[in-house]
């Protein structure tokens, strides 16, 4: 109510008011809601110590309402060795584009569908996979959830060790919690955050801005959430392979081979690589003929063709009929069915009982400490917790971090 009756109007739909001491109240004027940012009571604590691997300063110090002095541990070189050395993570780059997976419209099922495959296939085995909770569902309709072993989503991995034990793993796609909630954080900051210009072409995907406080808050909500997802896996020191189809890694993230979605597969060419499987081979008529095949001669034919090219594939003349020519299927069942994929071959190294020991002692479990009970209001407060136990978002169950209720 003082937030809603006391509010400085910052221009952009929000309002902000300070709260005698008791935190930060936002209002978004858009929406009708009321946030309250309370940092935690410090007033007996002699020191304060943040620990983060993916820190956002002025982040912490919203949170904490105390002023901090970033120490980096590790270098940029020193942090790289120590996420391929020392934590065993080969990471893989499958994609050039952010792929912002919060609306259903953004979500390729069939682009991610034949990466999995692909990963299943060169591994042995399917991989554990880190999305957006809208990609699960997406995934689930279209049966992509057939070439997973399991999913977890963005706002509900942070600390957990679910994956611990996982040696191969995909992190498919990004995540943003909109407009709103980076205006959000910079109205806690007196700052008035305003929307991008998505009408401009040069302010999209890995260019898009919010200014200079805007864009802090971007990075610490897509970036690291990207980095912090790709290290869930194999964190009990043996390490992993993780394919990350999102290019919003840290520069500084090393990376042990690159991958592409080359293309894929209509539902034309799909018809056809059944119908050449069911019948071994057969003049092109026969193959348009086929039950399963729903489009034209023509279409069959160029299908054919592409699949010739590809090398799985054999084209000879027909013995019964000079005139015309009989497909014989090659390497037809090693396609993959939902597309072609290029993976660089990346094969984790075995460790030996005592490697595995002292890896082990550098990670910290801390699922634990960090899950925590706690139901959502119609209102809203932004929490650190006690005393600074993460920068990131507290753990919940949706792609964006819930402000829990105090």
């Amino acid at each position: 109510m003082f937030t809603l009756l006391a509010g400085d109007d910052l221009g952009n739909g929000f309002e902000k008011a300070d709260l005698d001491g008791d935190g930060t109240g936002v209002f978004n004027r858009n929406t009708g809601a009321v946030s309250v940012l309370r940092p935690p009571a410090l007033d007996y604590a002699s020191g304060i110590v943040a620990l983060d691997g993916t820190p956002t300063k002025r982040l912490w110090e919203l949170s904490l309402g105390e002023r901090l002095n970033h120490r980096p541990v590790l270098g940029d070189e020193e942090r790289a060795e120590y996420v391929r050395d020392a934590l065993n993570l080969n990471i893989v780059r499958t994609t050039d584009y952010v792929k912002s997976y919060n609306s259903a419209d953004h979500v390729f099922p069939e682009e991610d569908a034949a990466l999995l495959e692909q990963i299943a296939e060169d591994h042995g085995e399917r991989p554990g996979v880190i999305t957006t909770s809208t990609a699960e569902d997406v995934y689930d309709e279209e049966g992509v959830l057939d070439l997973v072993d399991s999913t977890k989503h963005y706002g509900n991995v942070l600390g957990s060790n679910e994956y611990a034990e996982k040696r191969l793993g995909a992190v498919i796609g990004s995540t943003h919690y909109g407009d709103g909630f980076i205006k959000k954080w910079g109205a806690y900051a007196g700052r008035a955050v305003e929307d991008p210009d998505r009408s401009d072409p040069s302010n999209r995907g890995a260019n898009l801005s919010y200014g200079s406080f805007g864009d802090e808050v971007l990075t610490h909500m897509r970036e690291h959430e990207t980095l912090q997802a790709a290290m869930r896996f194999g964190r009990d020191g043996r390490g992993a392979v993780v394919y990350v189809h999102t290019n919003t890694l840290p520069e500084w993230v090393p990376l042990a081979g690159e991958g592409r979605v080359v293309t894929t597969w209509s539902d034309g060419m799909r018809q056809v690589v059944r119908a050449v499987e069911d019948l071994g081979g057969a003049p092109t008529a026969e193959i348009a003929a086929h039950p399963a095949v729903e489009i034209g001669r023509r279409q069959v034919f160029d299908h054919l063709e592409t699949l010739r090219r590809r090398g799985v594939l054999n084209r000879e003349q027909d013995g019964e009929d000079g005139r015309r020519v009989r497909w014989v299927d090659g390497e037809v069942h090693r396609l993959n069915d939902h597309g072609e994929v290029t993976l660089d071959a990346v094969d984790l190294d075995d460790l030996d009982a005592e490697e595995v020991q002292e890896l082990a002692r550098s990670s910290i479990y801390t699922w634990e400490f960090l899950n925590r009970g706690g139901g959502n209001g119609g209102d809203t407060v932004d929490a650190a917790g006690a005393g600074a136990r993460t920068s990131r978002w507290p753990a919940g169950r949706g792609d964006a971090p819930p402000d829990p209720a105090d």
